[in-house]
């Protein structure tokens, strides 16, 4: 029984790409009720005024060059024939992943910027409900009126973050 429920159990990135199997299966066939089906609650209207260009392209070839889950959010570079590239990004919906969003080009997307697709988790400065009055000035009065402007400036766990 455990290997049977192990056994059919998806990896998150496995998910990612079932859902990117579909959306190419969907277009090779012209299959608009399928495509539209794979797009989040949020992006259903953007969808669905696509359903008049979904015609059926039997020689649609979708790959992909980088993935990146993190929690219920996800992230796709891919390529489609020779010279289309997109990025995609995917929520979880109802226990599903489901496409939020994508960007096409005529040029394949940099490999590491599918990690900045994503935010990255909250760090303590944020779950501590950004204290920025808790966070020292940079420059005193004096010197950030000479300036033009004022700085501060922390970090936590995450991120690197400032103010002015």
């Amino acid at each position: 029984m455990i290997c049977t429920v192990g056994c059919r159990a998806q990896n998150p990135e496995d998910q990612v790409l079932a859902v990117y199997r579909q959306m190419e299966k969907a277009e090779q066939s012209g299959d608009a009720n399928t495509w539209v089906r794979l797009w989040s609650r949020e992006s259903a209207s953007n969808a669905e005024k696509m359903r008049p260009y979904l015609r059926p392209r039997p020689d649609a070839h979708y790959t992909t060059s980088k993935t990146f889950v993190q929690g219920d959010e996800a992230a796709l570079l891919g390529q489609i024939g020779k010279d289309q590239f997109l990025s995609m990004r995917l929520v979880k919906e109802d226990g599903r992943r489901k496409i939020k969003d994508q960007v096409f080009s005529d040029k394949a997307f940099p490999a590491d910027s599918v990690y900045a697709m994503i935010p990255p988790a909250a760090g303590a400065f944020e779950r501590a409900g950004a204290p920025w009055q808790n966070v020292a000035r940079a420059f005193d009065t004096a010197e950030a009126a000479k300036r033009g402007w004022r700085v501060r400036a922390t970090y936590d766990e995450v991120v690197f973050i400032y103010s002015d």
